[in-house]
């Protein structure tokens, strides 16, 4: 249902890695598809949330299932946006990565 919009420039799609590697460029980005102006810089750009210990972690098992559930979804994605997603797709938890919003 998205494709067409994808495939005019209706749509954009931005990862949370991004975020976490280069904030200010990603939200401009955004910022010039929405028509916002693109210098507009929003308040403590680099504040996280939800930084409680565990917060954001799953289990192995919930990992796993969730890995299997959408793994066909992250491939098509992958295609479509040109970008490797594989990170996505390990079992093992991800080490080091920060997470925007965590």
């Amino acid at each position: 249902a998205y494709r067409p919009e994808l495939e005019a420039g209706g749509l954009q799609i931005h990862c949370t890695e991004d975020l976490d590697q280069a904030p200010q460029a990603t939200l401009s980005k955004m910022f010039r598809f929405l028509g916002v102006e693109p210098a507009f810089q929003p308040p403590d750009l680099r504040r996280r949330y939800n930084t409680s210990p565990g917060a954001g972690t799953l289990s192995p098992v919930v990992r796993e299932r969730l890995v299997e559930l959408y793994r066909e979804d992250v491939l098509e994605l992958q295609e479509l946006l040109e970008r490797d997603l594989s990170a996505w797709l390990r079992v093992e938890a991800p080490t080091g990565s920060g997470g925007y919003n965590k």
